[in-house]
């Protein structure tokens, strides 16, 4: 084996570790932020300690389903759409706001199975005005893109 070859393969496991090292740590930190959420949910909805453990694996399973519906498809924003490319894209954001909505009235009964009306209720007002804040900082970074393309632009 060459100098060079050992020099590539090197290369490519050292690749390959900060790769597995950069997934692990996203994954450890989405797991810090939601026990974080969970930690902070229970805390607001006064839950037992039975009820947290009967909710942990609901509410999981909930923000995975949410996290798929509200996932946009990845596509280039430019400045000058079409007509018919922004009514698509209205159209494809209203699909995912009809379908959130749909899986939220899904797991009304499966949280029912271990909160009470009142507990039920606080967790839909603290999921709106969470995701009301996630749209927020959309918005923000979006205006702050928007700015950034007009500078370019000059």
């Amino acid at each position: 084996m060459t100098a060079r070859h050992l020099i590539c393969l090197l290369s490519l496991f050292t690749l390959t570790l900060s790769a597995s090292a950069q997934s692990e740590g996203k994954s450890n930190l989405n797991q810090r932020l939601f026990e974080a959420k969970v930690s902070d949910l229970a805390k607001r909805m006064r839950l037992t300690d039975q009820q947290v453990a009967d909710f942990k694996p609901i509410y999981a399973q909930y923000s995975k389903e949410m996290r798929a519906t509200l996932a946009k498809p990845k596509s280039h924003k430019h400045p000058n759409l079409t007509t018919a490319e922004a009514a698509e894209q209205l159209k494809q954001r209203l699909t995912r706001q009809r379908n959130a909505q749909e899986v939220r009235i899904k797991y009304v009964d499966e949280f029912a199975k271990v909160l009470e009306p009142a507990q039920l209720s606080v967790l839909y007002m603290c999921e709106d005005h969470i995701q009301a804040k996630i749209l927020k900082r959309r918005q923000v970074a979006h205006k702050h893109q928007d700015t950034k393309v007009a500078a370019a632009q000059k």
